[in-house]
């Protein structure tokens, strides 16, 4: 059925449940006109039962549906139901938007970001985004993407699953995402399709920059992204010098990465850089993260530009680098581990099996870390990376 989600009556407060299931294919981005508004599925529905769908991720008729929603006002809410086909973005904010929150969403093939928060120079501040599952069911758009301004084309495989400028306090918790990096065949048929266009190759499944502070990421999974979490993307200090990060502080702990064997073109490794990044982001702590690369990128976790990190107690099969000037203190960080001592990689399962269990060692539990991937919590002894066995 077709929907226009006419939301222009809405007061503060009021609550949208979508109670049939079905596909909803809006005819217009649903703007939201209110306060603390709250969009849901029925409660005894899935979220894959509820679909709000666009024209499409390619399709550059996407006439009046260029996003999902729209939002400026503070404490959007949306609940229980799936997000996707939209040519921009799944949901975009405008300034004044602050404390949105996504809840058991679903998010899949959109063109751009599937959570766009940029209303820079304001501040959207204050997100959460728990249990929601970012994905591309069958590859990545494959067209040079107009930008917002719907005349200017940005080039390929710019899209990820949470991008947030000038953003503090949100929370990440329990999400998956899935398959944000091109395969070497959808990189080659871009070429061939616009030899001279822009390439993104290495956008992040979830980034914080442009002045973003404080931010946490925690206890998610990520299947087959290049990046899965990026705290700074650039040398603001360096470009900008108004004594201010592209980010600065936050914490990414408890998180699992795997980048199935062969999913990563020879060119994408040559031109890899990190799995975690924090780059220009002073005060970063990464903690207990378990990342398996099978040697397709550079680095597990890779510092840039960033002084103060701290980077404690992560397992993974890659290296932990540093780059132009950047430093950090930690210790007790495995980097040789085997797929052999997890439980199953290949659906981003990275809990320890009793081998992994047997090889893994332990360090002492830190301030920042009480609890593991499955929020168990930790002894005053506990197992390096994300999972305590068991």
């Amino acid at each position: 059925m077709e929907a226009a989600l006419a939301l222009g009556t809405l007061q503060d407060n009021d609550i949208i449940e979508i109670v049939w299931p079905g596909d909803y294919r809006l005819t217009r981005t649903a703007g939201v006109p209110a306060s603390n508004v709250t969009i849901r599925g029925h409660a005894d529905a899935t979220p894959d039962d509820i679909r709000i769908r666009g024209r499409g991720m390619d399709n550059e008729s996407y006439g009046d549906v260029w996003h999902g929603f729209y939002a400026q006002l503070p404490g959007l809410k949306i609940q229980n139901l799936t997000i996707m086909d939209f040519y921009f973005h799944g949901v975009t904010f405008g300034a004044g938007a602050t404390a949105p929150e996504f809840d058991d969403v679903y998010f899949r093939d959109i063109g751009q970001q599937f959570i766009k928060a940029s209303a820079f120079p304001e501040a959207i501040n204050d997100g959460r985004v728990r249990r929601c599952l970012f994905e591309y069911t069958d590859g990545r758009p494959v067209t040079n993407h107009f930008d917002i301004d719907g005349t200017t084309k940005i080039g390929f495989f710019y899209a990820g699953a949470i991008d947030v400028h000038n953003g503090a306090g949100w929370i990440v918790e329990d999400c998956t995402l899935k398959e944000m990096a091109p395969t070497a065949a959808e990189i080659a048929a871009a070429l061939a399709l616009e030899p001279a266009a822009q390439q993104h190759w290495w956008s992040p499944a979830i980034y914080f920059w442009n002045k973003s502070s404080n931010n946490l990421v925690q206890r998610c999974i990520g299947i087959n992204c290049g990046r899965m979490v990026a705290f700074g993307l650039w040398n603001r200090s360096a470009s900008m010098p108004d004594g201010i990060h592209d980010n600065a502080g936050g914490i990414i702990r408890n998180n699992m990465s795997v980048i199935m064997p062969g999913r990563i073109g020879q060119a994408q490794i040559d031109d890899s850089d990190g799995v975690i990044l924090a780059w220009n982001s002073p005060g970063t702590k990464i903690l207990h993260n378990t990342v398996l690369t099978y040697g397709q990128i550079a680095d597990a976790i890779q510092g840039r530009w960033s002084t103060g990190l701290e980077i404690n107690n992560n397992l993974s099969d890659d290296t932990i680098r540093m780059r132009e000037e950047a430093s950090f203190t930690g210790a007790n960080n495995v980097q040789n581990a085997s797929p052999s001592w997890f439980a199953n990689p290949a659906v981003g399962d990275l809990h320890l099996n009793s081998t992994g269990n047997g090889n893994v060692g332990v360090a002492t539990r830190l301030a920042d870390c009480l609890e593991d991937f499955d929020g168990t919590a930790r002894g005053a002894s506990t197992k390096i990376g994300a999972d305590i066995y068991g």
